[in-house]
């Protein structure tokens, strides 16, 4: 949760904690993650929109945020409060508890808050009005040199309850030899049972590859495809406290723990059939049934004992969505020491140390060459088995070309190939369990973010010492030493 004023981005916005700085929320940004901030403890919230660039640098821009903590806080508070949307789903709780008390006559205070959220996830199946894709097709073309440039056709149209005909859960086979008789292309969905049916539905767009409104075709939206929020919990520790020894002297402290456990996901699974290299499917492939063998080939227009390429696409579902579990902890400790003296002259020293730390775990990758791999599969001649054509032609036992680094997949290659379980791609529920944990493939990135800060001020006037016909003179002098740190590191 990072703020934004004036719209000028997060990055213009400077949120301070008692006036002093705080580490940012995250990797890649500088701004602060306000739900670090704790809410029971605020005091108020002071927000200043001009001119502070000339005090705090270009992070200040378009402003400065500065939470006050309360400071003398005594007693026990307990809060609580929950929601859910009418649906049912999207959920979120709070609860907060806030202890306080004097001592020593007044003159010192601690005050400690630890509270707990938690936001479900919810995803765009769960709402009726989500679940079904809609968007704006062309349905029309005006030829040139109609009068008023139109034939009065809209060229568009907001198509409801889309579904596409490139991809599918189960997987689809495209018949682009034959076209029917509107000039569109026929789709065929594989079922769980490695058949093969007709996607219906009304065709929308313009030939040969209109969309489907409705049928029996998918949308990308099922079960955790299309995520809007993540699971979320958050923990938070603070601590407040401060003693006067003297008006000169007075030491304080400010701690906090937060962690953070957010895990969901935002983007599809893997995709298949993309044209990529060697992603490529043939008739001759052995998981293939007869049913559906059959009618590739006539579709094709496949001779006896003739092979070829069709053209199949899908969208691997059952290997997981690209989920992330991020785990995030916030430490920051603020020392320091502030007092008056010489009757009117102020001043505040403070030490702040603070790390961000992150972890993100991300579900859902696959392993490219090893799926490149896996979905060539032949029968073996001698033991009859399906297995990897790369396991029994040598030539065949290739790298991914794409790999961003061409001489660890290399490396990788003849391991990929021994290890290698055929995949099975026609119709869901058919990736068996040891072809699903070969091709998956878990990413891990963690980060570090330090910040230390050694700032120190003074104020005051020379009513001490002389004054001008208008009056002392005041002055303020300050200095502040910053350095921030940031390393990511991944897999």
């Amino acid at each position: 949760n990072m703020l934004d004023l004036r719209g000028l981005g997060i990055g213009r916005t400077l949120v301070l904690q008692n006036g002093r700085r705080h580490i940012p929320g995250g990797p890649f940004t500088t701004a602060v993650d306000v739900n670090t901030v704790p809410m029971d403890l605020i005091e108020r919230v002071d927000i200043v929109t001009g001119g502070n660039s000339a005090i705090y640098g270009s992070d200040a821009i378009a402003g400065v945020v500065n939470f006050v903590l309360k400071r003398d806080y005594e007693g026990v508070q307990v809060r609580g409060q929950a929601g859910i949307s009418k649906h049912g789903d999207a959920g979120q709780q709070y609860v907060s508890a806030i202890a306080g008390t004097n001592f020593a006559n007044g003159r010192g205070n601690v005050a400690v808050n630890v509270d707990f959220t938690h936001q479900d996830d919810w995803y765009a199946s769960d709402r009726p009005a989500y679940k079904n894709f809609a968007f704006y097709f062309d349905v029309d073309v005006d030829e040139p040199g109609l009068p008023n440039g139109s034939d009065g056709i809209p060229d568009a149209a907001l198509v409801e309850d889309l579904r596409y005909l490139d991809f599918s859960n189960g997987g689809l086979f495209i018949d682009d030899v034959n076209l029917r008789p509107d000039g569109n292309i026929d789709t065929y969905l594989f079922q769980p049972d490695g058949t093969l049916v007709l996607q219906n539905g009304p065709r929308v767009g313009l030939p040969p590859f209109a969309f489907y409104s409705g049928g029996n075709g998918d949308n990308l939206q099922e079960g955790k495809l299309y995520g809007f929020a993540p699971d979320v919990q958050r923990y938070g520790f603070n601590l407040v406290s401060h003693f006067t020894v003297s008006d000169a002297f007075e030491p304080f402290i400010e701690a906090k723990y937060v962690r953070t456990d957010a895990k969901g996901g935002s983007v599809g699974s893997f995709f298949g059939g993309t044209g990529l290299r060697r992603d490529t499917y043939r008739t001759d492939n052995p998981f293939l049934g007869p049913q559906a063998r059959n009618l590739i080939r006539s579709n094709l227009g496949l001779a006896d004992g003739e092979e070829g390429e069709f053209f199949f696409r899908r969208n691997y579902l059952e290997l997981g969505a690209v989920a992330h579990n991020v785990r995030r902890n916030t430490h920051r400790v603020v020392a320091g020491a502030r007092g008056q003296f010489n009757g009117d002259w102020n001043y505040e020293t403070s030490l702040n140390l603070a790390k961000v730390t992150s972890r993100n775990q991300t579900g859902g990758n696959v392993n490219v060459q090893r799926y490149l791999l896996a979905v060539d599969a032949v029968r073996d001649p001698v033991s009859g088995e399906i297995v990897c054509r790369a396991q029994i032609d040598p030539s065949a036992a290739l790298p991914f070309f794409g790999a961003k680094d061409l001489e660890y997949a290399l490396a990788q290659l003849p391991q990929d190939v021994a290890a290698c379980v055929p995949l099975n791609p026609f119709g869901e529920g058919n990736i068996s369990d040891a072809a699903r944990d070969y091709l998956r493939a878990e990413g891990t990135t963690r980060s570090k973010i330090t910040q230390s800060v050694l700032s120190a001020f003074m104020s005051g006037d020379t009513s001490e010492w002389f004054e001008l016909p208008g009056g002392p003179i005041g002055f303020a002098l300050g200095g502040e030493y910053r350095r921030e740190t940031f390393k990511e590191v991944q897999d």
